[in-house]
């Protein structure tokens, strides 16, 4: 774990080669650790919206909430799609 936080302590990793050709960087590491830097950053900010969102409970109209509802299908289509894409579930 990283000092004061929950997160799991990151490696850093320099661009990897070919097996068959040491000169040849990989063309995939780069985009690969663009997207898990992405997703670390969602992760903080999804974390930071579960904590405003205990606001909306006290909230007059939470349990009619136009907003978090449509917020929610949208969180549910990104999973949905994420895990097709991914084969997630098929195991």
């Amino acid at each position: 774990m990283n000092p004061g936080t929950r997160e799991p302590a990151r490696k850093t990793t320099s661009p990897r080669t070919w097996p068959t050709s040491p000169q040849v960087v990989c063309p995939v590491e780069k985009h690969a650790n663009a997207v898990l830097r992405a997703g670390r950053e969602s992760l903080r900010a999804m974390r930071r919206l579960r904590r405003s969102l205990l606001n909306c409970m006290a909230c007059p109209v939470y349990d009619q909430c136009e907003f978090l509802e449509q917020f929610n299908q949208q969180v549910d289509a990104v999973i949905s799609e994420l895990a097709e894409t991914w084969g997630w579930g098929e195991r």
